[in-house]
């Protein structure tokens, strides 16, 4: 077939199909230098077939059109469904329109360079030579784009769908930002009305190792739940940073108490020579287009935001019973609230009485954000959980004035339904 005259295409069909490099995909023929690939699109003229695609990406309600990676995630993903529909010219006609707008992106590049090489009597320019690191890099990028676009196509992934790990929603959290890294998205939530709604969800990039980091220098990303705690600007930063980077708090408390090490994990950029990078390219952190991290950065306030670094398969439909961990929050709270001297006969009550209500440090179980930190799961039972919830600023000098506490619980042992405190941090407001 004259789709297969490109060993290229006859790769990515192979990890697009089966999800893996085929023993006939990884032949000797391949591509020295990704420079070679732009040559083609030269020598082609306009396909004007644009207008008829009928897109499968969703249109969500709140997408913020002005960011450019936007188009570059949603055609992207329409042209692989193209190409693995054998919609070969379809395919063509999307990939030709998005590398004229964005001349840089590679992937755009390698996948239009070689249909057009499939659909003329030209060689493929990439049946030369071994297949290099960047190479492999594209096609990674190219499955997970189109095993993201799947589940949106299986209407696997709803609108508003709440993420497994996020167990309760407390008073003050405004957004939550879920990376799943096993597919290679970021979705970020706005909080509104007690409930999430999705702003938008996009293509990211982690850890050249995968991800449930331990030691440093593994190149993994961690698995966990983590505070915003900085800001890196672009003139800051190295060129590899793209123009700008969010810091997160690891190793936080829960890391430090499994003898988890390293640090320097970021939401950040890409360099300007390429829109985007492979799945598997950082040293740990999280990876996006520059585009995508300047708004980030604009949109969310950091003390009332949660990121959620997690794997789709590891917490999956979890086994928690809230009302456990509500019983071992009122009991610390008790026991926090007598260590400060105050008079605690508020909360020998309801959770929910006036007293609690008009209370000098009410906080309570409504206010507190819950979620399952790490990838620890025995039988469907995470083993670890944390809370996130913000004191109200009191005049009383004794008590701590945090912008919020974090709580880390782990269960007291596998299969118990109680919980022990590892321990708590404190944020507090700068001045």
């Amino acid at each position: 077939m004259n789709f297969y005259k490109s060993l290229t295409l006859y790769a990515l069909t192979s990890i697009l199909i089966t999800g893996v490099f085929t023993s006939a995909a990884l032949s000797q023929q391949a591509i020295t230098d990704l420079s070679d690939i732009a040559n083609p699109i030269k020598q082609i003229k306009q396909i004007n077939q644009i207008n008829q695609i009928n897109p499968t990406y969703p249109n969500e309600s709140e997408f913020y059109t002005t960011i450019d990676s936007q188009q570059i995630d949603r055609v992207t993903a329409q042209a692989l469904q193209a190409i693995e529909q054998g919609e070969l010219a379809i395919a063509r006609a999307l990939l030709q329109e998005l590398i004229i707008t964005f001349p840089n992106y590679h992937l755009g590049q390698l996948l239009f360079a070689e249909l057009h090489a499939a659909n003329t009597s030209l060689n493929s320019s990439l049946n030369r030579a071994h297949y290099t690191q960047d190479f492999m890099n594209l096609l990674l990028e190219a499955s997970t784009r189109l095993r993201h676009s799947h589940r949106f196509s299986s209407h696997a992934v709803t609108t508003n769908a709440i993420p497994n790990d996020l167990l309760k929603i407390g008073k003050g959290l405004e957004h939550w930002v879920q990376v799943d890294l096993e597919q290679g998205t970021q979705t970020v939530f706005k909080v509104q009305n007690g409930a999430l709604s999705k702003v938008w969800e996009q293509y990211v990039g982690y850890g050249a190792g995968g991800f449930d980091k331990y030691k440093e220098g593994d190149l993994k990303t961690p698995l966990g739940i983590y505070r915003i705690d900085g800001y890196r600007s672009d003139a800051s930063l190295p060129e590899l940073y793209g123009s700008g980077a969010l810091t997160l708090d690891y190793p936080n408390l829960a890391d430090r108490h499994e003898n988890r090490t390293g640090s320097g994990i970021w939401l950040h950029g890409v360099p300007r020579h390429n829109r985007t990078r492979g799945p598997l390219s950082s040293e740990g952190c999280v990876i996006m287009g520059n585009d995508y991290i300047n708004t980030l950065h604009s949109l969310v306030n950091p003390s009332n935001t949660l990121v959620a670094l997690s794997s789709a398969s590891a917490i999956e439909q979890p086994n928690i019973e809230l009302n456990e961990l509500k019983s071992a929050f009122l009991q610390w709270r008790t026991q926090y609230i007598q260590s400060a001297g105050l008079s605690v006969g508020f909360i020998e009550s309801s959770d929910t009485s006036s007293k609690a209500e008009s209370s000098e440090w009410p906080v309570r179980w409504k206010d507190v954000t819950l979620a399952i930190s790490g990838a620890s799961s025995i039988n469907g039972e995470p083993q670890n959980v944390v809370m996130y919830f913000q004191p109200k600023d009191t005049e009383n000098s004794s008590l701590e004035r945090p912008s919020f506490k974090a709580l880390f619980w782990k269960r007291s042992a596998p299969g118990a339904q109680n919980w022990v405190l590892v321990g708590d941090e404190t944020h507090r407001k700068e001045t």
